[in-house]
């Protein structure tokens, strides 16, 4: 039998980041359900309360998304992932110390949410912009394949074990398992011996070199138009997630350990995204593979209101599975299509910008979620986000992705607002590195 290539795994340094991400990515299955159960069952929150802590827990990208990857570009990239990830640790150490001394409280919740989001965004973009030295241009499907396999299997054992965990110890207590990883992860980081690339320094305006990220994204009809479509979706689909947990507990009268177990099913389906997304980008072309997936997936999101309790649950499960498989594609798929349309010294502002456009509507589908929940109930809510959520394609099927089988170089899909005399070969800052999106 033949033995599959392990390909960028053979590379010390590579596994020391794949080790990373999967650590990490544990962690925070542990603390998706692990969070919001805290409000529910430990702190009896409404679904407005429930709603903005999902706000809150992705506002970093609002407030300081832009700014991060101006910021990255300036500095050396791997002590900006090692300390994230490390403060990342310290805040949600906060949440089961807070709850052992009987001063947890929603507040404080809230604000673990918040400052952990900060570190998200600065950790997220600097990732993104830091595996080009892994990875190299060329092998960019295949490194966010891998990348995004691993973090389907921690999706799929990951809420299984939280729930039972979390049956046993208590949610707030659960959350050790997110901190300790998160410390984990940041040394992974840290083992790393190849050296950063050197950041000259610069002396251009922070506010300048932002908007210059913003005028390259949108000066880029294909990148504006997975940006929009990405965007709408999030809306809807963090409306969506924001009441899923608060639905299944509270409507259905399902354990912990059975809402982690239906999210380990839902996760087969992201799994096999991961896995299929190569191929599927080079049967039907990378264009037409980003809004196909979109198109057939999303109206799969209905089947999960539809149910009663009881045995639905599971067929729901698999409903709610396929819809995480097309979100894997599609985010396989674009985040390697956008890192061949940005230079390297862009690449922070590029990502810092693509994240601040995609995730800034995250906070408001929470809030709109959790506004629609106390008004009209968490099954109802989740219909309308599904139908939101189910023209998220649109905005890709309306522009040239939509017959593009291979997406163009930077060089040849920019337009003269990308050729500045800043954004040019003679910008001393310019690199030979690739790059990763989330």
């Amino acid at each position: 039998m033949k033995v599959p290539s392990l390909g960028l795994l053979t590379d010390r340094d590579f596994r020391r980041y794949f080790v990373s991400t999967a650590v990490s990515a544990l962690g925070n299955q542990f603390a998706i359900l692990a969070l919001p159960l805290v409000a529910v069952l430990t702190l009896n929150a409404t679904p407005f309360q429930v709603g903005l802590l999902s706000a809150v827990s992705t506002a970093g990208f609002l407030i300081i998304g832009l700014p991060a990857g101006a910021w990255i570009d300036r500095m050396r990239i791997r002590p900006v992932i090692v300390a994230a990830d490390a403060l990342r640790a310290v805040c949600i150490l906060v949440v089961p110390l807070a709850a052992l001394s009987g001063l947890l409280t929603i507040w404080l919740l809230y604000g673990v949410a918040l400052l952990g989001s900060f570190c998200n965004a600065f950790g997220l973009v600097a990732r993104q912009s830091y595996l080009p030295q892994l990875a190299g241009r060329a092998n960019l499907i295949e490194s966010n394949a891998k990348l995004g396999g691993i973090e389907q299997v921690t999706r799929l054992a990951g809420p299984s074990v939280a729930g039972q965990l979390i049956a046993v110890l208590t949610a707030p207590l659960a959350l050790l398992v997110t901190a300790a990883s998160l410390a984990v992860s940041s040394v992974s980081i840290l083992l790393i011996r190849r050296p950063d690339l050197p950041r000259e320094e610069r002396n251009r305006n922070l506010w300048a070199e932002v908007l210059e990220g913003l005028r390259f994204v949108f000066a880029n009809r294909l990148m504006r138009a997975t940006v929009s479509s990405i965007s709408w979706t999030n809306l809807w689909g963090l409306a969506y997630s924001s009441m899923l947990v608060l639905f299944l507990a509270q409507t259905l009268h399902r354990s912990p350990g059975v809402i982690g177990a239906f999210l380990s099913v839902s996760a087969i389906g992201g799994l096999a995204g991961a896995f299929v997304a190569r191929r599927l980008a080079g049967w039907l072309g990378q264009g037409p593979v980003l809004w196909l997936s979109l198109l057939v997936g999303m109206p799969f999101l209905f089947v999960v209101p539809a149910i009663r309790p009881g045995w639905q649950i599971w067929l729901a499960g698999i409903g709610y599975a396929v819809a995480q498989c097309s979100i894997v594609v599609v985010n396989v798929v674009n985040g390697s299509a956008r890192q061949v349309m940005a230079p390297d010294h862009l690449l922070g502002r590029m990502n810092a910008t693509v994240r601040f456009l995609t995730w800034s509507t995250a906070p408001i589908g929470s809030l709109i979620g959790g506004l629609l929940g106390t008004a009209i109930g968490p099954r109802a809510t989740l219909a309308v986000a599904a139908g939101g959520a189910t023209l998220g394609f649109l905005p890709i099927f309306l522009s040239p992705l939509r017959r593009m089988a291979t997406i163009p170089p930077w060089s040849q899909t920019t337009t003269a607002v990308d050729r500045s005399p800043a954004s040019t070969g003679s910008d001393p800052t310019i690199t030979t590195s690739g790059s990763r999106a989330g």
